[in-house]
């Protein structure tokens, strides 16, 4: 049990994450055109998102989705996301987003909508 004391939170928080199954699936029946079409959000998230895996587990949620961006802690205590994919899918992952880890605890999400611009090839953590 000594080897215990020298564990990290972070090892327990992937051991919980490789332990539990964090993607949800969905089917789409049909889809229009404007649907299908990529979109780009932007968001800020406030509150206590720092120092909770906050950024970890937007990635996690992002990938299975298909959503492309990236997402960082920045220096005032808000996390930024900023996000490509099909409506469906930026729909999904922002009830998520706006959810977060079991340790965080939101007080304000705001969101824009931006042109896409296919720059990202997967969902990345920044570090500042």
């Amino acid at each position: 049990m000594l080897w215990l004391a020298n564990v990290g939170s972070e090892f327990f928080y992937a051991l919980f994450l490789s332990l539990t199954n964090t993607t949800t699936k969905f089917k789409i029946k049909s889809r229009s055109r404007e649907d299908m079409a990529a979109k780009r959000i932007h968001a800020l998230v406030k509150g206590k998102v720092q120092g909770v895996f906050y950024r970890e587990f937007t990635r996690r949620e992002a990938e299975p989705l298909g959503v492309t961006g990236f997402v960082r802690n920045l220096k005032d205590g808000t996390v930024e996301i900023t996000a490509e994919g099909e409506e469906r899918q930026l729909k999904e992952f922002e009830k998520k987003f706006r959810k977060g880890p079991l340790m965080a605890f939101i007080t304000g999400v705001d969101v824009k909508e931006e042109p896409a611009t296919g720059e990202f090839e997967g969902f990345d953590i920044r570090y500042s």
